[in-house]
């Protein structure tokens, strides 16, 4: 439902064991933006992250969850944001968590979680001292970003290491993300992410 129309779909589903097979290759067949790419085992999350690197095409790439949601205007607002601002290399929207049961956050404090720094240091040094509570990880994760800015970034698989954490994984791709450009923002909410009942 997405206003902008000129993106592919891509999923890649990790050797589920239900009916999502059936069900993504059923879209597939009625709109040829969506490809459904199936793993023969189930690979992990570092491996699927390293793997979408691969299949990226466009100019931009941004990564979705599949139990979140986008208002219809999200695309054609990030792209315009990074269509209208050449040296920034992410955009994002603000947005609300979300529950089964109802439940809905306020829209986030933009200075909570997106840098405003045009300077290089003080873009960094803003991140930085972001809390990692406040999620400067995750929903800058999921900005709109240009393809040259993620398309030589390899994530390491630290679970054998640290099993208990995979944000700083993230917080480290958003980082060497902020050295490559800025991030241009619309205060308007226009994601949606869900979050489990027990963890509101």
């Amino acid at each position: 439902s997405q206003t902008y129309k000129n993106f592919e779909l891509i999923i890649s589903d990790n050797a589920s064991t239900d009916n999502t097979e059936e069900l993504c290759r059923g879209y597939a067949k009625q709109d040829s933006r969506i490809r459904y790419i199936r793993q023969k085992e189930d690979i992990g999350y570092t491996a699927i992250v390293n793997f979408f690197r691969t299949q990226i095409s466009g100019e931009y790439f941004v990564w979705i969850c599949d139990d979140d949601l986008w208002a219809p205007t999200f695309l054609e607002k990030c792209v315009g944001l990074l269509d209208t601002h050449p040296g920034s290399i992410m955009a994002g929207t603000n947005l609300i968590d979300f529950d089964d049961k109802g439940n809905q956050t306020l829209p986030r404090d933009p200075k909570k979680i997106y840098p405003s720094e045009k300077d290089l240091y003080r873009r960094l040094k803003q991140y930085i001292l972001f809390y990692e509570s406040d999620g400067k990880d995750l929903f800058m994760f999921c900005a709109v970003w240009r393809r040259e800015a993620i398309i030589n970034y390899i994530f390491i698989n630290y679970f054998i290491r640290y099993p208990w954490n995979w944000d700083f994984q993230d917080m480290n791709f958003v980082f060497q993300g902020l050295t490559n450009g800025q991030f241009e923002f619309t205060n308007e909410v226009l994601f949606y992410k869900r979050s489990k009942s027990d963890s509101f």
